[in-house]
């Protein structure tokens, strides 16, 4: 039965990416809160196709759908109907009752508009299938997943900030760009632009078995340590999730593997389900932290030094602070020379991260290579020669003396100079009877910088000094 679920489900994302353009990641991630029996919530602005996807998964699973506005004047009798008067007068209590109550999937579009008697409603039927805010008392629902969306939360759509409990019940908050928005996708754009939009086909997926699927994944191998340093390491940053949030995470994980067709979760499952789950809970929070954090938890012991650092100069190389600046580069040059030799051994991730880190580098000193408190010398002799050659080049020719173009008589007066140069490189350039002179630092000669401070200021005494 699993096999034939997968299959479904593999089949319903190729049905959503027939009418639904350039949200191929949207469409995974909706598949999988399904498949997972969990709730998800679409963050963007309007016109985006958050309803219309919404209304296309209904359709093409075959589940059972109920769908609603909400905005600040809905209560729950909005939800689930109202009190039949017929039966009232006949001394019973009953309702007239919507789709709500025999739907699988409900959908609750702008939901954060929903007044506090709505949310209260909507957090028992999301975390207990049930609800028994109505006359009927307390009822099950085959509720398989609440979906909601909301423009985004600021004021200018007139939406509220959740609290962590509410998003707790989420176990995806996904924020929608609009397309426009990124070059890659101007093709996407002219796809829609030009598509006759095609109706999915229904591929009869049912409830029994997503519930069968969901429990079937609970058999998934998973490292449970794994899952638990994810979150102690979200912690030491002040990032802290519930336990209830946590079991969760290892859940979808799990179903995430099977969905691929694997009984043990992956390191790329957690990657995968470490960002499309974790971020969006808190603002300072970003994919290359929830990287970092799974890295630490998932990274074989021999490296586990090397992301411990990795992490803490990412936290910091981007200061704006002179001092944290500095030292973080020395931190980072550091590191790249204790990893040379074990480079190759690396999993890729780290690997990749180490290439990172050395392209920060090279960008944080390209842009202070002008300020002597933060590039230093010291820290260029640190530099490896055949990785960093650009970055050495540019520093020596940032800190070259240049003199201007000198006649015979000019020359003279600074011969006797640059003899005396013990620690320095000379080049001499010729243009037609005149002569430039270029003085270079060496990096591994540490007095060949006082040298040329020295040198700086005799031939500026003699007005040809050009440029420092």
């Amino acid at each position: 039965m699993t096999k034939t679920t997968i299959k479904k489900l593999e089949q319903l994302k190729k049905e959503l990416k027939k009418v639904v353009k350039g949200r191929d990641k949207l469409i995974d991630a909706l598949v999988l809160g399904i498949a997972s029996n969990q709730h998800v919530l679409l963050i963007g602005k309007h016109g985006e196709a958050k309803s219309y996807l919404v209304e296309n998964l209904a359709k093409a699973t075959g589940l059972n759908y109920f769908a609603s506005q909400i905005h600040q004047e809905t209560i729950v009798k909005d939800i689930v109907g109202l009190l039949n008067p017929v039966k009232y007068r006949e001394g019973e209590i009953d309702i007239l009752k919507t789709k709500f109550w025999n739907s699988e999937i409900l959908f609750f579009d702008e939901f954060l508009r929903g007044r506090s008697e709505f949310l209260d409603f909507l957090l028992e039927v999301m975390v207990e299938r049930k609800t028994s805010k109505t006359l009927l008392g307390e009822t099950k629902l085959p509720v398989i997943s609440v979906i909601a969306t909301s423009n985004p939360l600021t004021e200018e759509y007139n939406t509220e900030r959740m609290d962590l409990a509410l998003k707790d019940r989420f176990f995806a908050i996904i924020s929608i760009d609009h397309l426009i928005a990124d070059e890659a996708n101007a093709n996407t754009i002219h796809d829609i632009l030009l598509d006759n939009a095609t109706e999915v086909e229904n591929v009869g997926l049912t409830r029994d078995e997503l519930i069968s699927f969901s429990e079937q994944a609970k058999q998934v191998n998973i490292d449970v340590d794994a899952v638990i340093e994810i979150f102690v390491n979200a912690y030491r940053d002040n990032f802290a999730f519930s336990t209830r949030f946590i079991k969760m995470f290892k859940h979808v994980c799990q179903c995430n593997a099977l969905l691929h067709g694997r009984n043990e979760v992956t390191k790329d499952d957690f990657f995968e389900i470490g960002r499309l789950m974790i971020l969006n809970r808190y603002e300072k929070l970003d994919e290359a932290k929830i990287e970092n954090y799974v890295d630490e938890a998932l990274i074989k012991k021999e490296f586990q030094s090397t992301v411990t650092k990795l992490r803490e100069i990412d936290q910091i190389l981007n200061n704006d602070d002179e001092d944290a600046v500095a030292v973080s580069l020395e931190k980072a040059v550091e590191l790249i020379d204790e990893t040379k030799d074990t480079y190759q051994t690396m999993p890729k991730r780290l690997r990749d991260k180490i290439d990172r880190l050395i392209t920060n580098v090279e960008d944080a000193i390209r842009l202070n290579i002008d300020n002597p408190n933060i590039v230093t010398h010291e820290l260029i002799t640190k530099l490896d020669t055949e990785r960093f050659k650009h970055i050495i080049s540019s520093f020596i020719n940032s800190r070259k003396i240049e003199t201007k173009y000198l006649n015979y008589s000019d020359y003279r007066k600074i011969r006797k100079i640059l003899s005396s140069i013990k620690y320095c490189e000379i080049k001499r350039e010729k243009k037609m009877k005149y002569m430039k002179i270029k003085i270079y630092p060496k990096i591994d000669e540490a007095k060949s910088f006082k040298e040329l401070e020295n040198i700086k200021e005799i031939l500026k005494g003699h007005n040809i000094y050009s440029a420092y």
